[in-house]
């Protein structure tokens, strides 16, 4: 069948695929090249230690207001947004979700308690698990 093929010109559709196969592989692995370049990971990881030493700063001081609170979470909020991938950014969303709650808290708020329960706009996909997970109120 092979022998077949190359002697009805199937060599050279053999070639025309091999260059298809090939330069799709060139650019797909400089897609992720590319892309990958899009995220800053040094910038998250210095997002998280500043953010860090704002939450500090918060909680030492006595009455701490509503301005040091917002800056620390948009700091918070910079790590996954410099690199979602990054591995501080599970604590810096959980950091984040923390000050909204301890602002509603503070300062009696419900908007803020509600940016806590998952209102920051950022989503995230849902899987068959989230049946089985437990409700809190």
């Amino acid at each position: 069948m092979v022998p077949m093929m190359l002697a009805q010109g199937g060599l050279r559709d053999l070639r025309k695929r091999g260059l298809i196969v090939m330069f799709g592989a060139v650019f797909t692995l400089f897609s992720a090249i590319i892309f990958s370049a899009e995220w800053d990971r040094s910038g998250a990881e210095k997002a998280l230690i500043e953010a860090r030493q704002l939450r500090d700063l918060i909680a030492h001081a006595d009455n701490p207001t509503q301005d040091q609170y917002k800056s620390c979470v948009r700091t918070f909020r910079q790590v996954y947004l410099k690199d979602p991938h990054f591995s501080g950014t599970d604590d810096a969303l959980f950091a984040e979700a923390s000050l909204y709650a301890e602002m509603g808290e503070r300062f009696g708020k419900a908007e803020y308690f509600d940016t806590a329960a998952g209102g920051s706009g950022i989503s995230f996909p849902i899987t068959a698990a989230v049946d089985g997970a437990p409700m809190h109120t």
